[in-house]
């Protein structure tokens, strides 16, 4: 766990969900727990099957309001993720408040989820928030619809796509 702690960033919930998505995946068998945290065994086809992409931060932030980090460490953040990812799937073009409504989740959830799939080249921007226009907001298309598990968002630009086996980090 510290390891991945150290490599991604990310604290000991996240990691710990990030083990159980790789173990629910078959990539990790879970071993006799010694102290506070389970320990893991890697199968052997493991390093085989997954592959690391690094990708060329394409934006700056493109939300209306700061995005608070602390968002990662919610104890249902996957769970929201997944039923966001299962609307942006079903409608390919959507607002952030579209999701909000059709996923039942937080704002804060909903624009962190979307700014990480932007910013690793998932989503593309179609129209831009424009203060000037009454009701005018992000609007987003769904470029790569990878399979029907939502891309685990480990820590600020690094995700991990469950479908395709594939790290992504953006420089």
């Amino acid at each position: 766990m510290q390891w991945l702690e150290l490599w991604l960033r990310i604290g000991d919930s996240q990691v710990l969900a990030l083990l159980s998505q790789f173990e629910q995946a078959g990539y990790l068998k879970r071993q006799e727990q010694v102290g506070r945290y389970p320990h893991y065994q890697v199968e052997p086809s493991y390093h085989d099957k997954i592959r690391l992409y690094l990708v060329y931060n394409c934006c700056s932030r493109l939300m209306t309001k700061e995005i608070d980090l602390r968002v990662l460490d919610e104890p249902h953040f996957v769970a929201y993720c997944n039923r966001a990812w299962t609307s942006m799937r079903i409608l390919c073009t959507f607002s952030p408040p579209q999701i909000e409504i059709c996923s039942e989740i937080e704002q804060s959830i909903t624009e962190e989820f979307i700014y990480q799939l932007y910013q690793i080249g998932y989503l593309q921007l179609v129209e831009r928030y424009d203060k000037n226009l009454i009701g005018s907001e992000n609007v987003y298309r769904l470029r790569l619809n990878s399979g029907p598990l939502a891309p685990f968002i480990c820590a600020d630009g690094i995700v991990y796509d469950l479908n395709s086996r594939k790290f992504y980090m953006t420089q």
